[in-house]
């Protein structure tokens, strides 16, 4: 669920008529879910007390919504060691305010009326773990992510000369395994949605970033499919507005020309897909969920096919180290494709398991297992990564049983049988999941 922040600040000056306040609840850096601020309601509660002969009622402002919070609540600890007094039959006794309150703005203050003016005692944002970056028409970009994502837009960081060397040894070592072994292998970068639509972008793209190195560092003998101008080119939109990933339409696009690179016939990959329908439907995406109130578009989702009803093996570890295998015996091709991907991969499983009979996939951002190549003997290889990642090269001797080791032990004892396994596999399949199941 996702998880905010709430953050309070004190003003400055406050109306004479209020001699001592407390806002005792939500307290500053409060976190809260989405559901909480916007359904079920926040708790409020805290005191005011006024100054002699003074009457005042306590609001609370949240967008264009005034919300009155009376006092409903006695406060005997308030008399006691505020005001030294018995809180017995005191005047103020009841000086406390205490509600549940269903946040529709993220921004909102909390002050008293006096003589129809409002005097705010404090302002408050709600926040999102990460900051998200408002372009034009409601698209939403990355912001402060771990990657600097507007840092490598601007040119203000680049790839270092010590991740060029290790990018040369990437491409040199993955050339030589494709040849050695006779396996047809490519490099998939899912661009960055800013590279995609930078109509939409708040900031300008530099002369010199991550991304424009990094293409002139490939060779020309080394096999890439980087789809920006496919993906700017398309006539349905490509990437999602409230998401950092490309939509079913862009993971289309990209699993054809993938599959171009590999096997060719491009007409006929196509093809496949002609017959495809869309519903479609409201969703918050990965940004949208960063934001208050949660930012929502609507987006096609595919109702025509689901890659599911093919899945025989999911160990359903989050993220790195998560391992799907996919088997559909009407694919177009009858072979295997090994793809060492990232988080973009997943909806491209809709389209790349109707081109290959069998889709191994493994969370590793094209970080590469050669222990698993070995085993699973593919009959075409690809690693996946975004463009965002490419500050840093991957690892050609990368182990994912150490990312499942590691993500076991933190695992609860009763999370342990996490892993989906098809009550029916096909023998040829057997000794593969064995394997990826032992790992």
């Amino acid at each position: 669920m996702p998880v905010y922040n709430i953050k309070i600040k004190h003003t400055p000056t406050v109306t004479s008529s209020v001699y001592r306040w407390c806002l005792d609840s939500p307290v500053n850096d409060f976190a809260v879910s989405d559901e909480r601020a916007g359904e079920i309601g926040i708790k409020v509660r805290g005191w005011v007390l006024p100054n002699p002969k003074k009457s005042l009622s306590v609001i609370l402002l949240c967008g264009d919504e005034a919300i009155s919070l009376p006092f409903n609540e006695e406060r005997p600890d308030v008399i006691k060691k505020v005001l030294k007094d018995e809180p017995s039959g005191h005047t103020h006794l009841k000086c406390g305010f205490r509600h549940s309150v269903r946040f529709k703005h993220a921004d909102f203050s909390i002050g008293v009326i006096e003589n129809a003016s409002f005097h705010p005692l404090l302002t408050g944002t709600i926040e999102g773990k990460l900051k998200v970056l408002e372009g034009k028409d409601n698209w939403l970009f990355l912001d402060n992510d771990s990657n600097q994502s507007v840092e490598q837009y601007t040119g203000k960081l680049k790839i270092s000369r010590s991740e060029k060397l290790k990018w040369k040894y990437y491409f040199r070592s993955i050339y030589a395994l494709s040849q050695s072994k006779n396996i047809p292998t490519c490099l998939l970068i899912a661009p960055s949605k800013e590279s995609v639509y930078s109509q939409y972008y708040p900031h300008s793209e530099a002369k010199v970033t991550p991304i424009k190195q990094f293409l002139k560092m490939v060779p020309n003998s080394f096999p890439i499919v980087y789809p920006t101008e496919s993906l700017k080119a398309m006539e349905e939109r490509s990437y999602r507005l409230c998401d950092t990933h490309w939509t079913l339409h862009g993971a289309r696009e990209s699993s054809i020309l993938l599959a171009k690179r590999l096997l060719g016939g491009e007409e006929k990959l196509r093809g496949l897909f002609y017959n495809d329908s869309y519903d479609v439907k409201e969703g918050f995406g990965d940004l949208g969920r960063k934001v208050y109130p949660p930012a929502s578009a609507k987006e096609d989702v595919l109702n025509s096919y689901n890659y599911r009803t093919n899945v025989l093996f999911d160990n359903n570890l989050a993220n790195f180290g998560r391992i799907i295998l996919i088997h559909n015996e009407s694919a177009l091709h009858n072979s295997t494709l090994l793809l060492f991907g990232s988080s973009s991969a997943y909806s491209m499983f809709h389209f790349i398991s109707r081109i290959f009979q069998t889709v191994i996939f493994v969370h590793t951002a094209g970080n590469v297992d050669q222990e698993l190549i070995e085993k699973t003997t593919p009959d075409y290889m690809c690693m996946q990564t975004n463009a965002r990642f490419v500050v840093r090269a991957p690892s050609f001797n990368d182990s994912v049983s150490s990312y499942i080791k590691s993500k076991k032990e933190k695992l609860k004892k009763e999370d342990d049988n996490l892993t989906f396994l098809s009550k029916e596999i096909p023998s040829s399949k057997l000794q593969v999941i064995n394997y990826l199941a032992g790992l």
